[in-house]
């Protein structure tokens, strides 16, 4: 009799309409940069998707709506804090707690910088946020990047 009724239950599932989210049209997001100047926020993806506002919601909210398929930040591994960045344990609200964080200049170059940060973990996690002190830089030259401890 319960085989039935799961039986039962599985149909009345698979009849409810269903408005999935077409996989062509996601844009996962591996990094992210955060800089914060003039009272603006900025946001910044490895993707080349920005958004800017007056507050951490506003600037996100403005990165999925000018960009050009849906920013899925559930990939995002690595968080880059530039200069001027305040209240950074705000960013837990939109970010999973395991992603790793470092410090960067202003506008530091994207590309190819994912490629790096999975082979230099960093180790500290949003989640460590706290503890700034505790939290690398990364920096860019000719094209190269470099982790430098605190």
């Amino acid at each position: 009799m319960k085989i039935l009724f799961y039986f039962a239950i599985l149909a009345a599932v698979m009849m409810i309409p269903n408005q999935g989210t077409d996989v062509g049209k996601l844009l996962p997001v591996e990094v992210i940069a955060v800089s914060e100047s003039g009272g603006k926020i900025t946001v910044r993806t490895d993707t080349g998707d920005w958004g800017e506002g007056e507050t951490f919601e506003s600037a996100f909210q403005d990165l999925k709506h000018t960009a050009p398929g849906i920013i899925y930040l559930d990939t995002a591994e690595y968080l880059l804090l530039e200069p001027g960045v305040k209240d950074s344990e705000q960013l837990a609200d939109y970010l999973k707690g395991s992603i790793q964080v470092y410090r960067a200049k202003e506008e530091i170059p994207m590309e190819g910088i994912a490629n790096y940060l999975l082979i230099h973990s960093s180790g500290i996690c949003m989640k460590e946020i706290a503890n700034e002190g505790r939290i690398p830089t990364i920096t860019e030259e000719n094209g190269r990047y470099q982790i430098t401890e605190k």
